[in-house]
């Protein structure tokens, strides 16, 4: 099982639950917000909005799932314990995250600690083949196809993600000599060290026609686990030239739409419903893709959260989204000669 699995598993199998993505002001507000289903007001100082918090979770039981954290600071993680002490008796905090180092600071109790693995071989050939003939260019009943997609597959660690983005990367390629080249010559490439996989999911970025790595990186923008508005999502390409009329049988906007569904083909996006026409259709980048779009966006892009303020972003960067929860330091901002997208997210 993987670990994005496990959360959602806890989330349908819980009534109340209450969601944590970043330390520290963000957070505590998040989790009020959850609660309550009201934003805290923006004016609170920290001493009052731990106030609130635990005025909302005193002698309630709660389940809080901590979701991708990598935040190593022993202090911090205490400081956040004292703030949850009052539940009632059965409360549970959920910690997921890929570092071992998370993993000892939050929880001192080893046997508590889950390893999840990833898909053994012939499941990961399963979903492997299910999108890798999908397109039909590829033979399925072809024992060179097979052998090599066997291969490639057992490259992918048991990662699902990986497994999805590889094959629908090579579900464009019709012969077999072209996935043999592609493991020889791209897929060889990758050590086996930690960071493996982002390594393997960055092939098939570089698979991508120019136009969607511009739409792709630009991406970043939005955090982690942050439900995308796909309409708006095109009008922002649309705003900064990514998407190209080369004929007037389409519009602008139906265009970047396929955009859009090629990059879903690809796995470069998830949880997108079924929807037509698309307003009001939605989608999610998974963690492992957002540190992809993190690392090919480079210095032209940037989120300015509780962990990094407007005043650390570069004077190259191009396109910034901020919180709605600390304006206050969006004044260094404006100082960026080259700023072209201002993203307020709610």
């Amino acid at each position: 099982m993987k670990k994005v699995s496990l959360v959602q598993q806890l989330k349908q199998g819980e009534k109340r639950c209450l969601y944590m993505f970043n330390l520290y002001l963000v957070i505590v507000a998040n989790i009020i917000k959850s609660v309550t289903h009201h934003a805290p007001d923006q004016n609170l100082e920290m001493d009052q909005l731990q106030k609130q918090l635990r005025d909302k979770i005193d002698g309630k039981k709660y389940l809080l799932v901590l979701d991708d954290i990598w935040n190593e600071d022993p202090e911090k993680w205490s400081r956040l314990k004292k703030l949850l002490v009052g539940g009632a008796k059965g409360s549970r905090i959920i910690v997921t995250t890929r570092s071992l180092r998370v993993a000892e600071i939050t929880n001192k109790c080893q046997s508590h600690v889950l390893k999840l693995k990833g898909l053994s071989d012939d499941d990961a050939w399963s979903l492997f083949k299910k999108i890798a003939f999908e397109q039909g260019y590829a033979d399925s009943t072809n024992s060179a196809f097979v052998e090599v997609g066997r291969q490639i597959s057992e490259r992918c660690g048991g990662v699902p993600l990986a497994i999805r983005t590889i094959a629908g990367t090579l579900s464009l390629k019709k012969t077999a000599n072209e996935w043999h080249s592609f493991k020889e010559n791209e897929l060889a490439k990758i050590s086996q060290i930690e960071g493996e996989i982002l390594q393997i999911l960055k092939l098939s970025y570089d698979h991508l026609p120019s136009y969607l790595k511009h739409c792709f990186a630009y991406c970043q923008l939005y955090p982690k686990d942050y439900r995308i508005e796909v309409q708006a999502l095109v009008q922002f390409w649309i705003a900064q030239g990514f998407i190209k009329q080369l004929n007037q049988s389409q519009s602008v906007e139906e265009i970047g739409f396929g955009y859009f569904k090629d990059l879903v083909e690809r796995s470069f996006f998830q949880e997108v419903g079924e929807r037509y026409p698309w307003e009001g259709l939605t989608c999610k980048m998974h963690d492992l893709m957002h540190d992809l779009a993190e690392s090919v966006a480079g210095m032209e892009s940037s989120i300015v959260d509780s962990n990094k303020i407007a005043s650390d972003v570069g004077e190259k960067c191009r396109h910034i989204s901020i919180n709605p929860l600390l304006i206050p330091s969006l004044i260094p901002l404006f100082k960026g000669k080259k700023l072209r997208t201002l993203l307020h997210l709610h």
